[in-house]
Order: structure tokens, then sequence, then C-alpha cells
């Protein structure tokens, strides 16, 4: 009975131990399944690498943001402006009796005290800047070390998987060519993956060269606001001097305010008085003007009655002095003399004329004498009314 049992188990043990064919496969099926493991570990740094290099290609003002949130946390140089200004509006604000001396001490040290703060966000901000600049660099340094890796281990998975497919019978062809798929594919990989972190590393310096322009235009805005503060410090002295200056003197200004009064109506009763005179003034003068017109009317109505009586004269003198030259024409007659000679009745009529002639000139010469000296007579009567 013993040798039938012997026999018996000799059958069940070979039929446990699996065959060197099965063991090929399934050697051939666990390469496979680490080759993929591996390639999609180092598709998935390559993936971290390409988000990275992405990601660096804006957002300046983002990361400045970011930069200055972190600093303005560690310094606190808001909440020192803020003191700043309040000792700045006590100062402004301050009343007739207080200390502007030691209120503008507060707001100068108020004052300083910002402007340090600011200066050491300034400094807080290129600290922080510097140490994200070096963390995004190593970041990308390391993705791209970990995707070429993962893209090393991926072809080394693939030469493994052609050992397991040559030793479980697979054809020359079949497993050589999966191989140089696979090797070119990991070589690819690794190429990428390190083409992404010098690009990365080329962008994260693109990046915060930007970042530290506005860093830099930040703190320098930020030092002429401190230094601005010095500035209205003084001028808030300047216009709390003031102010005291209006609440002292506003008791004299009431005073003089009032004698300005007195003095504009005292000014009105005098320019009233001017005006008056200057009234009575013009009354007068017209009263002289309408005198001295009438006056010269006067003289000018004489003038014309002078101008008639001379006009009368003159027409009185006309007859005397037609008979004057009539006279005169009749004595320088000549007798007319013919072509035979002078007859004898005209030079007797001649000479019977001539004591007729000469009476009537002797009349004539005495009629104008008396004419001319009543002329004489009458224009010494008439020259005292023209003098006048």
């Amino acid at each position: 009975h013993a040798e039938p049992s012997k026999a018996h188990a000799e059958p069940s043990k070979a039929h446990a131990e699996p065959s060197k064919a099965q063991r090929a496969k399934e050697a051939e099926s666990e390469a496979e399944a680490r080759y993929k493991e591996a390639l999609s570990r180092a598709d998935r740094a390559l993936k971290k690498l390409e988000d990275l290099a992405a990601d660096l290609g804006g957002g300046a003002s983002r990361v400045a943001s970011d930069i200055e949130r972190a600093a303005e946390g560690a310094v606190h140089a808001q909440d020192a402006e803020k003191a700043f200004h309040g000792r700045l509006s006590a100062l402004s604000r301050a009343g007739a009796g207080a200390s502007l001396d030691g209120l503008e001490h507060e707001a100068r040290k108020a004052a300083k005290d910002a402007q340090q703060a600011s200066r050491r966000k300034s400094h807080e901000m290129r600290g922080i800047m510097s140490h994200m600049r070096r963390a995004r660099k190593a970041e990308a340094r390391d993705l791209s070390r970990d995707a070429q890796k993962a893209a090393v281990a991926a072809l080394k998975a693939a030469r493994a998987l052609e050992d397991a497919q040559r030793h479980a019978g697979e054809k020359e062809e079949v497993y050589e060519g999966d191989y140089l798929h696979n090797e070119l594919l990991s070589e690819g990989m690794q190429d990428h993956a390190e083409n992404l972190g010098d690009k990365a590393e080329d962008r994260v310096e693109a990046l915060f060269d930007r970042v530290d322009k506005l860093v830099d235009e930040s703190s320098d805005e930020a030092e002429r606001r401190s230094e601005s503060m010095h500035h209205a410090v003084g001028q808030a002295r300047e216009e709390a001097e003031a102010a005291v200056k209006r609440v002292v003197q506003s008791p004299k200004a009431g005073e003089a305010k009032q004698g300005d009064s007195d003095g504009r109506a005292s000014k009105k009763s005098d320019d009233s008085a001017k005006v008056d005179d200057a009234k009575a003034s013009k009354s007068d003068g017209q009263r002289a003007k309408k005198a001295d017109d009438a006056k010269a009317e006067e003289v000018k109505q004489a003038k014309k009655s002078d101008d008639s009586q001379a006009k009368a004269s003159k027409s009185d003198d006309q007859p005397a002095k037609e008979a004057d030259d009539a006279a005169k024409a009749r004595d320088t007659k000549q007798p007319k003399i013919g072509s035979e000679g002078v007859s004898v009745a005209a030079v007797g009529e001649t000479s019977a004329f001539s004591p007729l002639l000469g009476l009537c000139g002797l009349i004539s010469l005495f009629t104008g004498m008396t004419l001319l000296l009543s002329l004489r007579s009458r224009r010494d009567i008439r020259e005292p009314l023209l003098l006048g």
C-alpha cells in the first residue's frame, strides 16, 4: 500500500509547482506593470514642471502684492503711519492753551517712527522677494530633476520588460520593437524634462525682474510719503499758530471794526457836506453865468441900435452927396464945340450961369459940414454905451 500512495503524491507535486513558461509569463506581466508605473511617474513629474513653467509666465503684480502683505504683517508699517496722522491732527487742531512745541515734538517723533517702519518694510520686502526667487528656481530644478529621474526609471523598466519578453518566448522582432519604442519615449521624456527645467528657471528670473521693479516703486513711494511727513508737521504748526493768532486778535478786530465804522460815518458826513458845497457853488456859478448872459444880450441890443442909427444917417447923407456930385458934374461940364467953332450964344449962357452954380456949391458944402458935425456928435453919445 505504500508505493501506490507515493505514486499519487508525485503527480500532485507536479501539479502544484508552475512551469518555467508560466513563470516567464508572470515575470513578463510584472515587468510590463513596472514599466507602466515608471512611465506614469515620469509623466506626472513632467506635468508638474509644465505647470510651474506656465505659472511663471505672468502674475508679477500678484507676486508683488503677496510680498508686500507678508512684509506688512512682519513690520506693521501702516500702524506707524496711522499713529503719525493722529499726532498730526492733534497738532493742526491745537487750541490757544495747548503746547505747540510739545505737540510738534510728538508729531515729528511719530513721523520718524513711520519712516523707520517704512524702511524696515522695504528691507523685509526685498528679503521675501529674494527668498521667493531662490525657492522658485530650486522648485524648477527639483521638478526637472525628478522628471528626468522618472524618465530614466521608465527606460530601465523598458529594458527589464524586454528581457522578460525574451524569456517568455516572445519573438525577437516583438520584444526588440517594443524596447526601441519605449527607449525613444523615455529618452524623449528625459530631454523634455531637462528643457522644461531650464525654461522654468529662465521664467523665474524674468518674473522676479518684474517683481523687483514693482517692489522698488513701492519702496520709493513709501520713502516719499515718509519725507513729506516732516513737511506736513511744519505746515500743521503754521496752521495752528495762525489759528491761535486769530483767536487772540478777535477782540482787537472787533474794536478795529467799530473804529472803521465810525470812520466811514464821519467820512460819509464830510462827503455829504462837500456835495452840498459843490451844489451851492454850482448854483452861484449858474446865476453869475445868467447875469453875464443878460449883460451880453444888452450890449448886443445896443450894438444893433447903433447900427440902425448909422444906417439912417447914411440914408440922410445920401441925397446931399448926390447933390454935391451933380454940382461937380456941372462945374466940370464943358460947352460942346462944333466943327465950325463955338457960338456966341453958348458962351454968353455959360457966363450967365456961373454965379448961380457957385452959390449952389456953397450951399451944398455948408449943408455937408452941418451933417458931418451932427454925425460926430451922435458918435460921442454912442461911445459910452459901447465901452460899457
